[in-house]
């Protein structure tokens, strides 16, 4: 009798556990539903946040790099206009004898020197060979006909903002601003 009872209660208690243990498992996985669910929506609105911030922060970049570009053509323009005055765009002579002087490297300078994005103003002559530059003088021999700036503005573009590309002198990635002379 000992036994049966033994058994009886075992089956008793198996009886009472097995729902308990099935309603456990039910609230335990309405929990795990509920904070998948939760922790999405989370996730969804942490994404919806970063790209609203992401095209803010675009806009940001964008009206800066505007404003550094404008900046950039303004200093280019002043130099020009200083050239126009002294009469040397008024033939590619002219603009040679002008370009190699002390006074267009001081006015180069002085406009890269106000500007600190600007790593270097140089002026070309029509074959691509740079003839002055904000860096130094009296200049070091340098050739860029086979840049791509270069060979837009030879073709008849006014300006051109060209690819990244290395830098010969220091090697750095650098991004040019270039504008036609004429």
């Amino acid at each position: 009798k000992a036994a049966q009872g033994d058994r009886a209660g075992g089956f008793r208690r198996r009886r009472i556990m097995v729902p308990l243990l099935a309603g456990g498992l039910d609230i335990g996985l309405a929990v795990v539903v509920a904070a998948t669910f939760i922790l999405l929506k989370v996730r969804e609105r942490m994404l919806e946040d970063a790209g609203r911030e992401l095209r803010n922060l675009s806009y940001v970049i964008a009206d800066q790099t505007e404003r550094t570009l404008h900046g950039v053509d303004l200093a280019m323009a002043a130099v020009l206009e200083r050239a126009r005055a002294a009469g040397a765009l008024t033939a590619p002579d002219a603009f040679l004898a002008w370009a190699v002087t002390r006074e267009a490297h001081e006015r180069l300078r002085n406009r890269a020197r106000i500007l600190p994005q600007v790593g270097n103003m140089i002026l070309l002559d029509a074959t691509g060979r740079v003839v002055a530059s904000s860096r130094g003088w009296p200049l070091e021999p340098n050739d860029s006909s086979d840049r791509e700036y270069f060979t837009a503005l030879r073709d008849g573009a006014e300006r051109v903002l060209g690819p990244a590309v290395r830098n010969r002198g220091n090697g750095t990635w650098t991004a040019y601003l270039a504008r036609s002379v004429v």
